[in-house]
């Protein structure tokens, strides 16, 4: 049971989150701070530092809150009853496709001005990523789709250089990109 001062500590965590995803993406990164943030979110500055230290922890806890639907329908995919590569194949989707819209329908106007904030963005949410990438691995190995002699990390690097890759890419066609970096994933540069 929560008790009042943690159920106060929670609804002030809050209401600083979504005051920081929305002045973010209003402002950006650089031209927010954290008086304008306590000004909307109605609480002090003292409260956000005590509660988030700084500005980069700021966006981390902001990116955990977007990340959350996420991970759990994540969580949901990994329990379905259909092969592990459509499972591999929807949470790649979700991990890459949704969490993308979801940082365009928040962040889109200032992205484009900020690439630092875009930086912090993509390696916060790839810590999230790593999360949900990891479970799948074991997943992959206990059903023998993935090979249990590659270190789950390497195939983690391997992964968090595709989505970098993806990340910074300007090209027109990037869903045509999103599913060569799949089969390379799956089956490598070999021809199925």
């Amino acid at each position: 049971m929560v008790n009042k001062f943690e159920a106060r500590t929670q609804k002030k965590q809050t209401a600083i989150i979504a005051a920081s995803i929305q002045l973010f993406g209003k402002y950006g990164y650089k031209k927010t701070n954290i008086k304008m943030i306590a000004q909307e979110a109605n609480v002090s500055q003292v409260s956000i530092y005590n509660y988030f230290e700084n500005k980069e922890n700021l966006v981390l806890a902001c990116v955990k809150f977007l990340m959350q639907d996420i991970l759990d329908k994540s969580k949901v995919i990994l329990s379905e009853p259909i092969s592990f590569e459509e499972k591999l194949n929807k949470v790649m989707q979700l991990c890459n496709g949704d969490f993308n819209a979801i940082i365009q329908e928040h962040f889109s106007s200032t992205l484009n001005d900020d690439s630092g904030f875009l930086q912090l963005l993509v390696e916060t949410s790839s810590v999230y990523k790593s999360e949900i990438y990891k479970l799948y691995i074991q997943a992959g190995k206990d059903e023998g789709w993935i090979n249990k002699d590659l270190a789950t990390e390497s195939i983690l690097e391997f992964i968090n250089a595709m989505n970098a890759a993806g990340a910074t890419y300007t090209g027109d066609n990037s869903e045509q990109l999103f599913s060569d970096f799949q089969q390379i994933l799956f089956y490598g540069i070999h021809k199925v």
